[in-house]
Order: structure tokens, then C-alpha cells, then sequence
């Protein structure tokens, strides 16, 4: 054991039904969390662009999209067009490129503080 890190914590379960059933657990989110989010009117941020934001959210969400919606049609085009890789560039390019990083994060901050 190097360090004194075993072989299973380290490398994970051994079998695959242990495989399978730390997969499971580790996709299965915690609602109870969830639950006390909305029973305490916490605030939360939606990032996804206003044309989703507007067909739903969460109640208390403020939405400061990522993406606006010309900028998610463009890279979903992309996307269907060039695949998965195309479309992040496309994204990382219209977001940090265009000097956008800069306002998304400072509002992320404001709404944090």
C-alpha cells in the first residue's frame, strides 16, 4: 500500500456489481438537499440561456445565462453539425474571446455575495 492508500480506494470497487452500485449512488442525488433548497426559499442561479430560462426554472432562480440565445443556437448548430469538440471551442471562443468571462463572473460574484 503506497502511502497507505489501498488498492480498492484507490482503483475503486473491485467487482462489477460494486462498480454498478457506486455508479448508482453516485448518480442518485441526495433530495432531501434538494427539498430544504425550496422549503427555504434559497436563491439559486440558472445558467442556461434565456430562451430555456423562460420555458421553466426552479422558483427563486435568477437567471445569468452563460450563453445568450443567439451565442446557444450558434453552438448547438455546431454541435449537430461538427460534433461534441467544435461546439465547446465555438463556446469557449464566444464566451472568453469576446471578453464576456469578465461580466459573467463579476455578476456570478454580486450574486453570491
Amino acid at each position: 500500500h503506497a502511502r497507505g492508500i489501498s488498492r480498492s480506494a484507490f482503483l475503486g470497487p473491485a467487482t462489477k456489481q460494486q462498480r454498478r452500485t457506486a455508479a448508482v449512488r453516485a448518480a442518485t442525488p441526495d433530495t432531501t438537499d434538494y427539498l430544504q433548497l425550496f422549503l427555504d426559499d434559497t436563491p439559486l442561479m440558472d445558467v442556461r440561456a434565456q430562451v430555456e430560462y423562460s420555458k421553466g426554472a426552479f422558483p427563486h432562480t435568477d437567471n445569468f445565462p452563460i450563453l445568450n440565445d443567439e451565442h446557444r443556437a450558434l453552438v448547438g448548430t455546431c454541435y449537430k453539425n461538427e460534433g461534441q469538440q467544435a461546439a465547446k471551442e465555438l463556446g469557449y471562443t464566444l464566451v472568453v474571446e469576446s471578453n464576456l468571462k469578465e461580466q459573467l463572473v463579476a455578476n456570478w460574484k454580486e450574486f453570491a455575495a
